[in-house]
């Protein structure tokens, strides 16, 4: 609304102006006629001509004070169109950053839980090998299960937390150890039974 005022205070001005050349122009005519010894119908027109610029000038006056005005205005629109963006994007780092500190505390809670059944699995490990199951030794399972660890992470996140990316041929997860592990024990089962 305000830029349609504006546009059409523009067209204002530029009609008063062309009405304030056009006095301007009829006043040096109407001097050069009195120069040259005009009638008296030069006197009106000079006068005609002295209104018509003194209305156009103030009408170009009253113009400037509008468009201040106008301009004052718009400045306070922008300004509280810049305020509520602000306050919009303010809400939305709030909820932003209340999203990432549930989700590391997702990553916390996610962690924690993973040590729980790490420490199970090793517990079911250690008790294998103590009640004489065909349970690999502990190097073997400490390089397979670190592997099992890396294998859970994308060669890019590796990098990113500065650990030494893995191969394709070490790529290792937790189900196919377990099932390769239990097998080892079944396997080992029947050798007993064998005998």
């Amino acid at each position: 609304m305000v830029e349609g005022d504006l546009q059409r205070l523009a067209a204002d001005r530029e009609k008063h102006r062309a009405i304030l050349a056009a006095a301007d122009r009829t006043m040096q005519a109407v001097a050069l006629q009195r120069f040259r010894g005009g009638d008296k119908s030069v006197a009106r027109e000079a006068r005609d001509a002295r209104e018509a610029r003194d209305a156009a000038a103030g009408m170009l006056a009253e113009l400037d004070v509008v468009e201040r005005d106008l301009r004052s205005e718009l400045a306070d629109i922008f300004s509280a169109d810049a305020l509520r963006e602000r306050e919009a994007h303010a809400k939305a780092a709030e909820e932003y950053a209340r999203e990432l500190a549930l989700e590391f505390s997702a990553a916390d809670d996610a962690m924690l839980e993973f040590r729980k059944v790490y420490a199970r699995v090793w517990a079911k490990l250690k008790d294998g090998r103590a009640r004489g199951f065909s349970v690999p030794n502990k190097a073997i399972l400490d390089v397979n299960l670190a592997l099992a660890i890396k294998s859970a992470f994308s060669t890019q996140e590796l990098a990113g937390m500065g650990v030494r990316p893995i191969a394709a041929n070490e790529k290792r997860s937790f189900r196919t150890l377990g099932a390769a592990y239990s097998e080892a024990v079944l396997g080992g089962v029947h050798q007993l039974l064998n005998r």
